[in-house]
């Protein structure tokens, strides 16, 4: 296999997994930022869909 190929691979596994990683982290802290920032709802809920927006 040319180290090329091997070498662009293993880079693209590696971001999706950090990407991955921290799309699971920004989750689980999300209600505990909205209650932190004593934001409503709708905004929560903005900022969350601006996070998945990223992930397309």
């Amino acid at each position: 296999m040319d180290k090329k190929i091997l070498l662009w691979s293993i880079t693209a596994a590696l971001a999706g997994f950090l990407f991955g990683f921290d799309v699971v982290v920004i989750s689980g802290a999300d209600k505990k930022l909205q209650a932190l920032w004593e934001s409503s709802d709708a905004f929560h809920g903005w900022v969350v869909m601006g996070m998945r927006f990223g992930e397309r």
